[in-house]
């Protein structure tokens, strides 16, 4: 129970919320469980929650782990499928296959390239940043901020494309709770 208590301070529960699904899925989560994996209805685990702020704390503690590493960020998604799978730094030696689904991958992006940032400039801000992935995701937005057309800088324009990246510690520093 000792490791439950951890995850539960980790979260900020309430004494009536220590034994909620959050904590088993915080402790999974400790265990390697894949909250982005989809099933054959396309849906992972997080999407199946209907509670929005508990959906972002779990998101903000559950981000995507890098597949080959299993220690970094994934950043890189692959197209066809769309699976955010790698990190940058392993993104180096590329997929001929996703390896999560095994289709042949096409092409990949990064999730600054969704907010129209130059891959130098996003080059430079990771390696600026290259132990913090929260001022990584400040200086994303902020250079997407200063660099954009004032037409399109919305909330609602970052956030669906903070969303399509499925880049949550940058949605994390976006407070856009309509809630």
């Amino acid at each position: 129970m000792d490791i439950l208590d951890e995850y539960c301070n980790e979260l900020d529960l309430r004494k009536e919320e220590r034994l909620s699904g959050t904590v088993v899925a915080r402790y999974l989560a400790g265990q390697g469980a894949d909250f982005y994996y989809k099933n054959d209805k396309n849906n992972t685990p997080l999407d199946l929650i209907k509670n929005s702020n508990l959906r972002e704390k779990l998101q903000t503690f559950l981000p995507p782990v890098c597949l080959r590493c299993r220690n970094r960020t994934a950043t890189i998604k692959y197209h066809p499928c769309e699976h955010l799978l790698i990190s940058k730094q392993c993104s180096i030696v590329p997929l001929q296959r996703c390896l999560k689904c095994r289709k042949l991958v096409t092409s990949k992006s990064e999730v600054g390239i969704f907010l129209d940032i130059k891959t130098s400039e996003l080059e430079i801000i990771k390696r600026d940043n290259s132990n913090d992935i929260v001022e990584q995701s400040y200086q994303m937005m902020y250079k997407w901020f200063t660099s954009c057309d004032p037409k399109r800088r919305t909330a609602e324009t970052i956030k669906a494309a903070l969303e399509e990246a499925e880049c949550y510690n940058a949605l994390e520093c976006l407070s856009l709770d309509k809630n």
